[in-house]
Formats: C-alpha cells, structure tokens, sequence
C-alpha cells in the first residue's frame, strides 16, 4: 500500500481523503517507474484531460528523488496500451532501444487484426514485425466455480489471426513476463524478428511483393 502525499501545488480531492490521480500516478512512478507507466495509460485512457496534470505535478517534484526515471517512463504513457502487460512490454523495448506503435492495424482481405503493437524499424517503414504481450490471463476465463482455465476459443482465436498475418509475412513477437524479467533474453528475440524480417524485404523486393498493408 503506498500513501499519496498531498502539496500544495498538489490538490486532494475536495471531498475524499485523497489526491488527484494524476499525483498518484506521478507518485507511484517515483517509487516504481513501471508500475507508474501502467497507471498513467490508464489513467489517460478514462480521463484524456489527465495528462496536464500529470505534467503539472511532474514539475512540482522536479527535485524529488526518482524524479529522472519517472519522468522518462511517463513520457511512454499511452492509451492505446491496453493492459498493464502492454504497459511493462513498451517500458522494457524502450529501454532495449526500441519503440513500438501501439494498437495498429494490418488488413488481411475484408479482416483488420490489431496486434498489441508493431515495432518501429528505424529506415524501414515497412517493416512487418508485431508485437505481442502474452500474460497469464489473457487466455484464461473464469468458471462457474470460480476457477480460473484455459479459454480454449480465445487461444484458437488467436492463433488463428496469427497465421493469417504469417501467410503476409509477419514476423512475432511473443513477450512473457519471464522475457520481461530477462530483457536481455527478449533482446534475442526481437534481434531474430528483425534480421528475418530483413530478409522477407530483400526477397518481397525481388519478386515485386507487395501484401498485407498497414491500416
């Protein structure tokens, strides 16, 4: 449990005993920058209007200790990220030194998928590499006693979209928190994506390819 101090730059609630969420999002990031970035994307996907506020209360503890790490991970808020996973993947790529742009879409015939996100390849706009964050939960649904299990259609679903956007070209990432925790294991992924991914280019030019475009 983490008690949110109020300032006086720093408005509470005028009628709850609490501080506005963007302070606590900012507070949060000072004590954990990761689970700071979940907060804000949140945040800024219920209240767009949250993000001035964040800004200001980023200023009112620019010499609070944590404050450069902070402010770096808020800088990724988003959104488009969709789940904390989401938030945690964007977090651990930046600092591998890679983007990602959230949420796009591919259409594959009268179908638009939208992975979690597609890396950015720096001079390679075309680059076909999604990203995906594979948590826990994301196949799992609850039943009638309360246990969790397998949604079986939903990983159907899903492997099913993915071959489609292989038969395109595609390259996968498939993040897990175990990756999250090693990044420089995630690395190695990201570093086999792209160099297939290079050579899916180089071939698509030779043979005057061109399927599967970005919506």
């Amino acid at each position: 449990m983490v008690i949110h101090q109020a300032r006086e730059s720093v408005r509470p609630h005028p009628q709850l005993r609490a501080v506005d969420p963007a302070a606590a999002v900012v507070q949060t990031a000072l004590l954990d920058p990761v689970s700071g970035l979940m907060s804000a994307d949140r945040l800024l996907a219920t209240d767009p209007g949250a993000q001035a506020r964040m800004d200001a209360v980023l200023h009112a503890y620019r010499s609070a200790r944590g404050i450069v790490l902070a402010r770096a991970a808020l800088a990724l808020a988003d959104p488009r990220h969709e789940s904390p996973g989401e938030s945690h993947t964007v977090y651990v790529l930046h600092g591998l030194g890679w983007e990602i742009e959230p949420q796009f879409g591919v259409r594959c015939g009268s179908k638009v998928f939208r992975p979690d996100g597609r890396l950015i390849v720096p001079g390679r706009p075309d680059a076909k590499i999604a990203v995906e964050h594979d948590g826990r939960d994301k196949y799992a649904q609850i039943d009638g006693r309360g246990q969790t299990k397998a949604d079986v259609a939903a990983l159907l679903a899903e492997k099913g979209r993915e071959d489609d956007l292989r038969s395109l070209g595609w390259q996968f990432i498939r993040v897990t928190r175990e990756r999250l925790q090693v990044p420089s294991n995630l690395m190695v992924v990201v570093d086999r994506a792209v160099l297939a991914d290079a050579r899916r280019l180089r071939q698509d030019r030779q043979d005057g390819v061109l399927v599967g475009s970005v919506w």
